[in-house]
């Protein structure tokens, strides 16, 4: 087994490569390997344009900051469980914990 590897180059290759593929591609890498951090370096050097999803919203705003670094346009666009003012999280709802419940549980 190599100790040297380099995981982040490898992981900066496949993504480079996914950005040459056509259609959906996907980039199976283990966490902190800079994958969403990457990808917006790569967006930014070949002057594309993406979408980015992803379930946490720490990382929406880590994307942000790395756009603004990278001189990069981005948007978030509204998240129901971040900015819903009926259902949302608990500092955003200002309907009360029955709407949450309503809207939660369909």
């Amino acid at each position: 087994m190599n100790k040297n590897r380099d995981f982040y180059g490898e992981c900066r290759n496949a993504l480079e490569q996914a950005f040459e593929t056509e259609g959906a591609t996907l980039v199976d890498a283990l966490p902190a390997l800079g994958k969403s951090m990457k990808t917006i370096e790569i967006i930014a050097e070949r002057g594309d344009k993406a979408v980015i999803f992803t379930a946490r919203h720490d990382l929406y705003d880590q994307l942000e900051d790395e756009c603004k670094k990278n001189g990069i346009t981005g948007y978030i666009l509204p998240s129901f469980h971040r900015d819903c003012p009926t259902g949302g999280k608990e500092e955003t709802r200002k309907y009360g914990e029955e709407w949450a419940q309503r809207f939660s549980s369909k």
